[in-house]
């Protein structure tokens, strides 16, 4: 093989619809083949014929990370019923997986006094922990229970309902990204969860890892210290308030 035969096969290189590749597709295969004979040359004493050959390196999409204030609010505002609301502050103001979400019953949620409220969570290994949430958090929970109690399914054990029972994950997933295209947002379960680790730790949180901290972060009482707040408890009352929208679990 030759430096000719390497450039004469990028140049036959196709992209989709069987066109010319692009730039990029050219210099992510570049880049493999690259890192090919790189490893070649230094444990096979094989000559790197591609190291003569340049180019630039394939550039990296921008990705969003986390959700700032403003986006978080155009997600409450296109939240359509107490359900909606309930789902997405419990993701900003605690954390948990889709997986730990979509597993929490009735029972695991302790708003009735809001001082002690909490979500009993089950995380990997069938560990339980309680999660401290914020009290528009707790709020809103409260609202979404007297919702889900005119559901059809009222009697059923798990807390999120939808109009043919009971929420699996993909129907859960599929909810929160309603939502965000609703609020012209593209987001996804694991966003909220990420954006929950960002303000975590902008507020002094001192772990890399969300899920090494085992509570959620509820408001900034007076002499308590910093970091425990979350985004939702930073955003304008405005915002958190309820936008009126009617329909429950079964709507």
């Amino acid at each position: 093989m030759t430096k000719a035969d390497l450039r004469g096969y990028l140049n036959s290189l196709r992209g989709m619809h069987g066109g010319e590749a692009t730039e990029t597709t050219k210099a992510t295969a570049w880049w493999a083949i690259r890192s090919l004979f790189k490893y070649l040359a230094d444990e096979e004493d094989v000559p790197d014929i591609a190291r003569s050959i340049t180019m630039h390196r394939p550039p990296v999409p921008d990705m969003i990370t986390h959700l700032g204030t403003d986006d978080v609010g155009k997600l409450l505002a296109a939240c359509q019923d107490a359900r909606d609301r309930a789902v997405i502050m419990v993701f900003l103001d605690s954390g948990v997986r889709i997986s730990e979400a979509q597993a929490l019953k009735v029972t695991d949620v302790c708003v009735g006094d809001l001082r002690s409220r909490r979500l009993m969570v089950t995380g990997k290994g069938g560990k339980v922990r309680g999660v401290v949430i914020g009290v528009e958090t707790a709020r809103a929970l409260r609202r979404y229970l007297r919702e889900r109690s005119k559901s059809r399914y009222a009697d059923s054990e798990a807390l999120w309902l939808g109009i043919r029972g009971p929420l699996t994950i993909g129907g859960l997933d599929q909810l929160i990204r309603s939502i965000g295209t609703r609020a012209g947002l593209e987001i996804h379960p694991h966003l909220l969860r990420h954006t929950w680790g960002h303000h975590y730790r902008l507020n002094g949180g001192q772990t890399d890892n969300p899920s090494a901290h085992p509570r959620g972060m509820d408001p900034l009482p007076v002499g308590r210290p910093p970091g425990q707040a979350t985004i939702i408890t930073r955003l304008p009352g405005r915002s958190l308030r309820a936008n009126g929208a009617s329909g429950g679990p079964g709507s």
